[in-house]
């Protein structure tokens, strides 16, 4: 009986965040915060990939009651994790770019001033970074592990919530081993807009991303709000936000 009720109060909870991302162009993330709240548990494992700064885990783990020790922040620049290291003293934080290979990457790096790190659009992919932006731009070499291999150097056997907005990496890590995605169970992720990777056309972007949706779904992922396939080949001009669930996974 208990199960059954929780099963119909999930279904409404997908239905009401299905309705306002669908109608627009913006995501609403706190619809998908205060589902997350509501499918986690106090011993939830949190990761982010891109975590800059640190003001988005801050903001998940407050909302979410998340334990900081069991919160992986990732930030590939150097100077943004100085300043997410003082500012989650308690979370376990890696100076790491995650991509589809291990071993050392360029990173590209935006000088925005008044940023308290270096800026939000730091990038390993050169050529889409400089197409959005005038300001000054320097090259770090950083170390690189992929996904599974971070997950393995973490000793993280599950992980509950993975919130992935790494400035266009993301279609790296989703395109190499994504064996790691049986270990997750919630997953926010950002599609960056631009040109990234192998590809050369907008025709080819859309290809990457429709890819990733097939990836997800063919992982026992099934989206729950945020842009969907239409959207991939609609639009273009925006970032693509979506929220998904793994029915498959086993804690």
């Amino acid at each position: 009986m208990l199960r059954s009720l929780r099963h119909r109060t999930r279904g409404r909870l997908r239905s009401l965040l299905k309705i306002p991302p669908e109608s627009q162009l913006y995501v609403d993330y706190g619809l998908f915060q205060r589902y997350a709240r509501y499918r986690l548990g106090s011993d939830a494992v949190y990761v982010e990939i891109g975590a800059g700064t640190g003001s988005t885990a801050i903001a998940n783990a407050e909302f979410l009651s998340l334990d900081p020790g069991r919160c992986h922040l990732v930030e590939a620049c150097p100077e943004n994790f100085r300043v997410l290291q003082s500012k989650s003293r308690h979370f376990r934080t890696y100076n790491y770019a995650i991509s589809e290979c291990s071993g050392q990457v360029h990173l590209y790096v935006v000088d925005k001033p008044h940023y308290e790190g270096t800026s939000g659009s730091n990038s390993i992919d050169e050529r889409s970074l400089r197409t959005k932006t005038r300001l000054s731009v320097s090259e770090v070499t950083v170390p690189a592990l992929r996904m599974n291999d971070f997950f393995e150097e973490a000793a993280i056997c599950r992980c509950d919530f993975l919130y992935m907005n790494c400035e266009g990496a993301e279609y790296r890590i989703l395109r190499g081993d994504t064996t790691f995605l049986k270990r997750v169970f919630l997953f926010y992720l950002q599609l960056h807009k631009g040109l990234y990777g192998l590809a050369k056309t907008s025709g080819e972007m859309v290809e990457a991303k429709l890819a990733i949706y097939d990836l997800l779904e063919s992982n026992g992922f099934v989206r729950i709000g945020g842009h969907n396939r239409n959207h991939v080949m609609e639009i273009e001009n925006l970032h693509l936000s979506s929220f998904w669930e793994n029915e498959s996974f086993e804690a």
